[in-house]
């Protein structure tokens, strides 16, 4: 008889998560090329957070397509279309009611690398930034911590302020080409970089460490359901548990730090 109920019941709750799955719509989940969390190689999504991803979607029975877009237009899409998950995504308080926050990434810890040549760079202070040419991207967070601090983009007038481009590799570009001053990003990202760019890393030295941290986070569109969404929470918090979170992100969940991601 337990053996009959534990039966009945196995299969209520496999009927239930299939007719769930089926009255949930499709999402497209949305990311950027960003080393070394997420990237493109030989036409293959790669690191540590696809598979997250596939697990997170797979455990909420939610059918799903990922795309791979410059951040700008990732960012886009998660701003104004229904249905759409983005990763990886700064938590900030600007963005706290834009999107359903679904879980953390991880957490990063941000700095501002000049080239080694460049020895008259002198940064103590955040008001010490005002001087020189960053390097940031758009709809980035850095972008949105370094306005709130008063720096301006750069203009016809004024050399000095931010730089913008809408591509995260083409500020480490200007910065070698000398550019711009400075880029704020992490040891991990810069790593990242020259391995991509076949650069070598001693070409750049940390400037300073920037006042500012942010966690990074799976989050879906403000005009996604909230069905979809309590059940990629639902998944999150059953992967979390049950130990698969922490063995695909062991990388990072020691407090190691990335960049190039928004």
């Amino acid at each position: 008889m337990k053996r009959l109920l534990r039966g009945l019941v196995l299969g209520a709750s496999m009927l239930m998560a299939t007719a769930q799955s089926a009255s949930l719509p499709a999402m497209v989940v949305v990311t950027e090329d960003a080393r070394p969390l997420h990237y493109v190689w030989q036409g293959q999504l790669q690191g540590e957070a696809p598979p997250l991803i596939d697990l997170l979607l797979q455990e909420a029975g939610i059918h799903y397509s990922q795309q791979v877009y410059p951040w700008a237009r990732a960012y886009m899409m998660a701003s104004s279309l229904p249905n759409v998950l983005i990763y990886s995504i700064a938590r900030t308080p600007e963005r706290e009611a834009q999107f359903h926050w679904v879980g953390k990434l991880l957490t990063v810890q941000y700095a501002m690398y000049a080239l080694q040549t460049r020895q008259d760079i002198r940064a103590r202070t955040v008001e010490d930034l005002h001087n020189y040419r960053l390097g940031v991207t758009a709809n980035d967070v850095r972008a949105h911590w370094l306005r709130e601090q008063g720096i301006r983009e750069v203009s016809p007038d004024n050399r000095t302020g931010m730089d913008v481009t809408h591509n995260g590799l083409s500020n480490m570009r200007k910065l070698l080409q000398g550019r711009v001053d400075m880029v704020p990003t992490s040891a991990v990202g810069l790593r990242s970089f020259c391995l991509t760019e076949s650069v070598d890393c001693s070409r750049f030295r940390r400037v300073m460490v920037l006042p500012f941290s942010v966690d990074l986070y799976v989050a879906a569109s403000l005009q996604t359901p909230q069905p979809v969404v309590q059940a990629l929470r639902g998944a999150y918090d059953r992967i979390n548990r049950n130990g698969r979170y922490q063995r695909l992100m062991a990388p990072y969940i020691d407090g190691t730090s990335v960049a190039l991601v928004r």
